[in-house]
């Protein structure tokens, strides 16, 4: 159907807006903030570790490589899930959610691989 068509006959397209929704929001937050917590902990855990070798001569660029790198993966993982086309088709509080659920396993073992190593 050409889309002048449609214009004539029913008006101009105005998309239908939602509402966010309270509950889906502040899951989403609790979500997000219990994924982003350890990874917080750890990455000051670990530029602290990085100052104190580097204080005594010790190189840290492998030992920071080796935390940062796993992070930046999952970032451009998680980036690359939020312009999948079903996802953005999903409302901001949903699609929050989704990738809130998506990024926590995957953080988390991070946040506990790289504790291991550090420890």
């Amino acid at each position: 159907m050409d889309p002048r068509t449609y214009a004539r006959l029913y008006g101009p397209r105005v998309p239908v807006r939602r509402s966010a929704r309270p509950a889906v929001v502040v899951l989403a937050a609790v979500l997000w903030a219990l994924t982003l917590l350890p990874v917080t902990g750890l990455t000051a855990y670990i530029v602290l570790v990085s100052t104190w070798g580097a204080a005594e001569g010790e190189a840290a660029g492998g030992f920071l490589l080796w935390y940062f790198l796993p992070l930046v993966i999952a970032t451009g993982v998680l980036t690359a899930l939020a312009f999948v086309p079903p996802v953005r088709r999903m409302a901001w509080d949903s699609r929050l959610l989704l990738l809130g659920a998506a990024a926590g396993p995957v953080l988390v073992v991070l946040t506990a691989g790289m504790w291991v190593l550090a420890v």
